[in-house]
This record gives structure tokens, sequence and C-alpha cells, in this order.
């Protein structure tokens, strides 16, 4: 993806925001650079309540500043793995794969630091842990454990030789349009469908047998520009790319997929069945608790959790057609 903005919408409340402070205060790093806050999702989806964060201060009581908050939850930390199933004692080394042209999931900016879905998820889990994180950037998930990574985020099912402790995502080829009403098949193939040149989606787009009206973009938000100036009737974009884009744009939203989604989640070596199995049980407490869901609503807003339940209808038919099944 050569090119994704978003302008930064309202600001979070109540207990999304401490439990995403949570994160921020756990001192994440790319190359030194800090950790910043990350710009907010505008019209965040309703939310479970969290687990109680403790008694919020009255007005006028004294609170403590960032540089003291963060001391003390650092100070609290209390690892629940072992420094030998650690690369280095204390921290969760987290590789981040291509980070910085994988938006939403995971961003670089200009002055170094990483901010997306797979920030925001390593964060949580790290804190959940015990232990404090560090980001480094990854290349071949089985290298990057074997040379200095705890874990690493955003990989997708490879064979790879490792273990797949916990999915927090889905990546497919997603349809967006004006207007939430699902399309069929049959609907997008006498459509005028935007897709950014060369990219995954226009292969997924040209593999499904439609004859679509396909017209190309040199990135994703000039495709989104065009669907909400009427130029075009759909948009077909990796889905996550397309979530975190859809709220700038009155009007935009998720209609369907062109493919089976895949699994998006955090790896683990196989052979430290420790670290494993303690990645693998905080992942399931972020989920219960609803840690994971606030952060893919900061990122993805209401995007649902995707099944082969979301591809339009008559999907099947058309590439059974063009294949010959």
């Amino acid at each position: 993806m050569r090119e994704v903005r978003r302008v930064a919408g309202t600001m979070l409340a109540g207990p999304m925001l401490a439990t995403l402070l949570s994160l921020a205060l756990a001192g994440c790093a790319v190359d030194g650079a800090s950790l910043a806050d990350l710009p907010a999702l505008p019209d965040l989806p309703a939310l479970p309540a969290l687990a109680a964060l403790g008694d919020l201060p009255l007005p006028g009581d004294a609170t403590p500043g960032v540089d003291e908050a963060r001391a003390a939850a650092t100070d609290a930390l209390e690892p629940k793995v072992s420094a030998s199933a650690l690369h280095e004692e204390g921290f969760l080394t987290v590789g981040l794969v291509q980070p910085s042209a994988q938006a939403p999931y995971c961003m670089v900016d200009k002055d170094g630091v990483a901010r997306g879905l797979d920030v925001d998820v390593a964060s949580a889990l790290a804190d959940e842990l015990g232990l404090k994180v560090r980001f480094v950037t990854a290349g071949s998930t089985s290298a990057a454990l074997a040379n200095g990574c705890d874990v690493v985020m955003g990989v997708r099912p490879t064979g790879e030789a490792t273990a797949l402790a916990g999915t927090y995502a889905q990546t497919a080829c997603g349809v967006f349009s004006l207007g939430d009403a699902a399309p069929t098949a049959e609907d997008l193939a006498g459509g005028a469908v935007g897709v950014q040149g060369s990219s995954s989606s226009a292969r997924t787009l040209a593999s499904v047998g439609l004859a679509t009206s396909e017209r190309e973009y040199a990135n994703l938000n000039d495709a989104f520009d065009a669907l909400a100036a009427g130029e075009v009737d759909y948009v077909a974009c990796e889905v996550g790319a397309g979530a975190y884009l859809a709220p700038t744009y009155e009007g935009v939203h998720f209609v369907g997929i062109l493919e089976d989604p895949t699994p998006v989640s955090v790896a683990t070596d196989a052979s430290n069945a420790e670290l494993a199995d303690a990645v693998a049980t905080a992942m399931g407490t972020l989920r219960t608790n609803g840690v994971l869901d606030v952060a893919r609503a900061r990122w993805v807003g209401s995007l649902p959790t995707l099944t082969a339940g979301n591809e339009l209808d008559g999907l099947e038919a058309a590439t059974a057609e063009l294949t010959g099944r």
C-alpha cells in the first residue's frame, strides 16, 4: 500500500480512554522513539464495559503526572514469564513486519513512531504478561523469532515453524460502497469498482469472474475520494485499510468480502512452549476482557469479525463459472 491517510476524529472517553492510556504508559519505542498518543477513530461503536480500573480521583484531588504514572505502571509489573523464556529479561521484544506499509496494522511516521493495531495489541499483550515492550522491524517471521524477537505481529498462516498464539484481526479483499446495503455479486458486476493499481485486491477482483468496470487509482485515498464523489459505485481493497479510511467519508460503509478471510495473528517460536502458552493465555484474556475490541475499534471502527458468511451472495457461483469447477 503506497499511501493511506486519515484525519483524526473525536477523542475517546471513559473506560476506553483509561484502557488505551494504559497501553501508552508501557513506554513503547521503535529505534528509540517514544510511542505518542494515537489518533482516535470517529464514531466508535459502543463496547462492553471493561474490568474496573480503580477509583477515579475526585475534582481537586492531586493527580500524578504522566511521568509519575508511567513510572508507577512500570514498577507495578510482575512478569508472568520466566527470564529464560525471553530474549531479554523483563521485556517482550516484538517484531513488526514491514511497518511502514501496513496501514492500519502498523505504520511508522516520519519521526520513527510506530502506530497501529499491531502496536496497540502488542502493548496490551506485554502489559498482560507483566513485561515492558520493545519493538523492532522484522522480515521473515521465523528468522525474527530466532534472532531476537519473542513474538511477531501481523502473521498470516504460512507453514513456518511458528506457533500462532492468538488471532486479533482478519484480512481479505473487502468491498465498500455509499450506503450499507449489501450488494450481490451481480450488483458488483454491473457497477464501476475502484481499486489501487497493481494491488493484491485488484488481482483478487480479476480472479473472481465478475465482469466489472474496473477503474485504477494511484492510491487507496484517491479511490475512496472517487467513491464519495459518485465516480465509482464500489471500492475493493484490503478490508482493514478500507475500514480505517471509511469513517472519514460520509455514508461509506463496508458491505462484504470477495474471498475467505485470513486470520492475522501473533506468532511465537513453536519450540518455546512456556512463552507460547503464556502468550496464548494472555491473548485469551485480552479477548474476554474487551481490550482487543477496544484496539480494533480504534483502528477499524465497526468492522465485524469476518467469516465466510461476509462473502457477497452469488460470488461462489461466479468464481466456479470462471474456473470451470
